[in-house]
């Protein structure tokens, strides 16, 4: 039995390919935990407390649903926000941005979360640039009139959702695919995914300073 690298005790259900590491399930936990409080922070977002938001969870991380609430419920709790999540309707092969537009109009609140992931980031980005979307849709962070839209899992590799809810016994169902998924899975895998997204968000210039007004552009 192989020990967790992290805690020296439990025994690890999980190997994270881009840090080496072998995890148990509460250390693993522990760490998307982490990484979703990371996002707030490089991103200079917060929350007022009691706050309501809605969490649109994304059509590949629908089978792990709960998983997903309960991180970002446990990753926010200083702030004690009234989260609703919601699962965005979308059929396959998905268009993942024109499906969150869609989801976002219907939300009808002024801070919106998107569980989408570090994969769903860049496929994100890749659809934009391949249908002519405006590539600031795929921003962790954007402001549209008065709707805050934030992707709290954007730093979580979706492997390691699947495998924390793996360990709790929740996953049932094959995740769906998205569009262009596998030319994604051809060309970046592992760590390389967290710098292609940086890279290519960097290669299309000062996309954030457009973010007010790009949720009138061509999506969905």
């Amino acid at each position: 039995m192989r020990r967790c690298s992290i805690c020296g005790r439990r025994a690890a259900v999980y190997y994270q390919r881009f840090s080496g590491d072998y995890l148990c399930s509460t250390c693993l936990g522990r760490r998307i935990v982490r990484y979703i409080r990371k996002a707030f922070s490089v991103n200079d977002f917060s929350l007022s407390p009691g706050q309501h938001v809605v969490l649109l969870i994304t059509p590949g991380q629908s089978p792990i649903a709960r998983t997903v609430y309960e991180l970002f419920r446990a990753a926010e709790r200083p702030f004690t926000s009234n989260i609703e999540a919601r699962l965005i309707d979308a059929e396959e092969p998905v268009d993942i941005i024109a499906a969150e537009e869609r989801a976002v109009r219907r939300a009808g609140e002024d801070v919106v979360m998107i569980s989408s992931s570090l994969e769903e980031n860049l496929l994100e980005l890749l659809t934009a640039l391949m249908k002519g979307y405006d590539p600031s849709l795929s921003l962790p962070l954007r402001r549209a009139g008065r709707i805050t839209l934030f992707r709290p899992f954007s730093l979580v590799p979706l492997m390691d959702l699947y495998a924390y809810a793996a360990a709790r016994g929740e996953v049932e169902a094959t995740r769906p695919k998205y569009l262009y998924e596998e030319l994604l899975e051809v060309t970046v895998t592992g760590p390389e995914l967290a710098y292609s997204y940086k890279r290519v968000l960097r290669l299309l210039g000062n996309v954030r300073a457009r973010g007010e007004s790009v949720y009138q552009g061509r999506a969905g």
